[in-house]
């Protein structure tokens, strides 16, 4: 996992999808296949990175479907000179004792039953990253703004077919957590050195390299 700190909330900016070759049409079109045997797999329309521009604060990035981030997660070699991953959001949310929510997902989700940092989903055209976010909070959780100190830019992270940008906030005391069950199997709150397994790749390392203590 490959982290830069950030102290921006990064603006996105679309542009057009790249063409695929043949030989990566094949692997979409199979991909689709996939998918449609699975009917719970999502298929939803999500955000592909094509660059991140630093220096403007923002996110190049196309429009695609589930079925193109599985393709290229798939064939990454084959892909790579395309794209830098799909675009997620991740909240690492923290209590006043500096314990860190972690959530283990829903069995019928990507990764379920593996825990995860407290709350993070794929990005789409729907709005800014920081207001999904926002939604994503809400939707696992059944947090709303003000259960919550306003969410903090803390970092990019890159890894394999994956670009994710990282905001931290502290739970308000009276907050009360209201988990989707389509979404979420369980909660728990954990210290920073103790947290649950199986844990989603990468999670140990953003949360090492979060700024919590600010």
């Amino acid at each position: 996992m490959e982290a830069f700190t950030i102290d921006f909330d990064p603006e996105v900016n679309l542009v057009e999808a790249p063409l695929l070759s043949v030989s990566q049409q094949g692997v979409v079109a199979s991909s689709q296949k996939s998918v449609t045997l699975s009917p719970e797999c999502f298929d939803g329309s999500i955000l592909m990175v094509d660059t991140i521009a630093f220096s403007e604060k923002r996110i190049d990035c196309f429009s695609a479907r589930y079925r193109w981030r599985f393709a290229a997660s798939e064939e990454a070699d084959l892909f790579r000179p395309l794209t830098l991953g799909f675009l997620k959001a991740l909240v690492i949310l923290t209590n006043s004792d500096g314990q860190v929510l972690c959530q283990r997902r829903a069995v019928t989700v990507e990764a379920g039953m593996n825990w995860s940092l407290s709350a993070s989903g794929f990005l789409n055209e729907s709005g800014s990253i920081g207001s999904q976010a926002q939604s994503i909070l809400e939707r696992e959780l059944g947090l709303t703004s003000g259960d919550y100190s306003p969410l903090v830019p803390d970092r990019i992270g890159l890894s394999d077919q994956i670009v994710v940008v990282v905001y931290r906030a502290q739970i308000s005391n009276r907050a009360v957590l209201r988990p989707e069950p389509s979404q979420v199997d369980d909660l728990l709150w954990a210290n920073q050195d103790e947290l649950p397994d199986p844990l989603i790749s990468g999670s140990s390392d953003l949360l090492r390299l979060a700024d919590l203590q600010s």
